[in-house]
C-alpha cells in the first residue's frame, strides 16, 4: 500500500494523506499526472508525496514541489538505495 501525502495550497499548514491500494504503477501514473499538472484532488498543490508503507523504511518513493526536509532526506536516502543496487 502506498500513501499519498500532499499539501494544498489552501492549506499550507496541513498534510493530508490516503490510502492508496490500485497497483503501484498505477499510483505512480496519477501522481506523476498530479505533479505535471500541479493538481491533486481538484486542488492545487504546493507539495506531495508517496511513501511505500510495505517497506520496512516507510521509503518515500515519489517526491514533487516544496515537501518537509526530513521527507526530502527520507526520498534521497531511497534513491541513493536503488541506484547503488542496480
Amino acid at each position: 500500500m502506498l500513501l499519498w501525502y500532499a499539501v494544498y495550497r489552501h492549506k499550507p499548514n496541513d498534510e493530508l494523506h490516503t490510502e492508496e491500494r490500485a497497483p503501484h504503477a498505477a499510483v505512480f501514473a496519477r501522481f506523476d499526472d498530479a505533479a505535471r499538472l500541479g493538481i491533486h484532488n481538484g486542488r492545487g498543490v504546493l507539495g506531495m508525496w508517496l511513501i511505500d508503507g510495505s517497506a520496512e523504511q516507510g521509503d518515500v518513493v515519489r517526491c514533487h514541489g516544496s515537501v518537509p526536509l526530513k521527507i526530502n532526506a527520507r526520498y534521497e536516502a531511497y534513491l541513493a538505495r536503488r541506484t547503488a543496487t542496480n
